[in-house]
């Protein structure tokens, strides 16, 4: 990508006529299209840590989103009233595992 990667694009029909090109070359750098057409595989998820203070809790979370393949990320959870909002934040991928399952 560079920093002109989108200056053609001046509207929706700009943007419509490019878009499966543009999506063709996402899948192509990000190496995941081979995935896109396999069936699942459980995200081995692993709590690194956990923050419990009033009216929130943070879960520090490491998950595998492709085989080989594991993604950091805090997660906050929000409680209000009799609800509970999450919010997810992915952080980086990396090929390193925590050994802590749940």
């Amino acid at each position: 990508m560079t920093d002109h990667a989108l200056s053609e694009i001046k509207t929706k029909d700009d943007w419509e006529r490019i878009r499966e090109q543009r999506y063709e070359e996402f899948l192509e750098m990000t190496g995941i299209q081979e995935y896109l057409h396999e069936e699942r595989t459980p995200l081995h998820i692993n709590v690194v840590d956990v923050i419990q203070k009033e009216g929130f809790r943070i879960e520090k979370l490491i998950y595998e989103s492709l085989p080989g393949g594991s993604i950091s990320s805090p997660t906050l959870f929000l409680r209000h009233e009799a609800a509970i909002f999450g919010v997810h934040v992915v952080m980086k991928q990396s090929k390193q595992f925590i050994e802590r399952k749940i």
